[in-house]
């Protein structure tokens, strides 16, 4: 196993483990334990979706989400992880909703072939006051709107359902090395998962450097936030913060790509997985 360990709510930790096709089996499973503990009907089978929304019209926002899923009634089901707290939270959370329940019908179709859209948050943080860990929010005459919201934080130390373990894996993995034996005697598909998420950490390939690059640059994110509310630095810090990150990101892109040509991989490989245009990967 790799000596560096990335999370598990790490986004391309999160979607390999959960995201590909051949992990739906544990994607299903974990979500019919949240859908079970919060009341709603189960999944009998899954396919991935795509999780890029380009805009509708110019000059409107593409989209990126984190996993789209859809079952076997048309139900589609968006998986986002969220590690640190900000203001607009539930406000993004609708926008998403919103772009994947008006992106079913076109024009000439009838409104009664749209489906139920359910957002799965997963925060690393407290969001509510209500000392719940797992909040759902809905309509009062519709099933068709719905937003879950998973505070690992308040997930239960000894979890009593298999809701509750998940999350506790989830929050736990690649952080507790102590935890995959107390979690791999509750549930098969859980197995299956700490067996993916190994598999993703003994690779030192491109996707993982991506995902070691985001880690690195978001505790550089979380440390510079501190020192910045500590010397009362608030005022101002997001637009700067947002040029900093940019420039941050751009130059992990440009560590990746160039420990990628040192390991062979072609020029389209290079692209496809850093976004970089030719120019910037053939300079290096």
């Amino acid at each position: 196993m790799a000596e560096q360990v990335i999370p598990l709510i790490n986004d391309l930790v999160f979607q390999y483990v959960f995201g590909e096709e051949e992990s739906l089996p544990i994607l299903q499973s974990m979500l019919n334990a949240f859908f079970e503990y919060a009341g709603c009907p189960k999944i009998t089978s899954l396919k991935i979706q795509k999780s890029r929304i380009t805009p509708d019209f110019y000059g409107d926002k593409t989209t990126y989400l984190d996993l789209v899923a859809q079952d076997e009634t048309g139900r589609l089901i968006n998986i986002e992880i969220q590690t640190y707290r900000e203001g607009f939270y539930m406000e993004r959370s609708l926008f998403y909703w919103s772009r994947l329940y008006s992106r079913q019908i076109k024009r000439g179709q009838k409104y009664q072939e749209l489906r139920p859209v359910i957002c799965i948050n997963i925060l690393d943080f407290n969001y509510f006051d209500e000392p719940s860990w797992y909040t759902v929010d809905s309509l009062k005459y519709t099933n068709f709107l719905q937003i879950h919201t998973i505070e690992l934080p308040k997930v239960p130390e000894e979890p009593l359902n298999l809701a509750a373990f998940w999350s506790k894996f989830i929050k736990e993995e690649g952080r507790n090395n102590g935890i995959d034996a107390f979690l791999t005697n509750t549930d098969p598909a859980i197995q299956e998962a700490v067996r993916r998420f190994r598999d993703f950490m003994s690779g030192i390939d491109g996707r993982f450097l991506a995902a070691l690059a985001r880690e690195k640059a978001e505790r550089d994110r979380i440390s510079f936030l501190a020192y910045a509310e500590e010397e009362g630095l608030k005022k101002g810090f997001d637009k700067g913060m947002q040029q900093g990150m940019q420039k941050g990101e751009k130059e992990a892109k440009l560590e990746i790509a160039r420990r990628m040509k040192a390991q062979n991989f072609s020029m389209e490989q290079i692209i496809a997985l850093t976004g970089l245009q030719a120019e910037d990967i053939a300079s290096l």
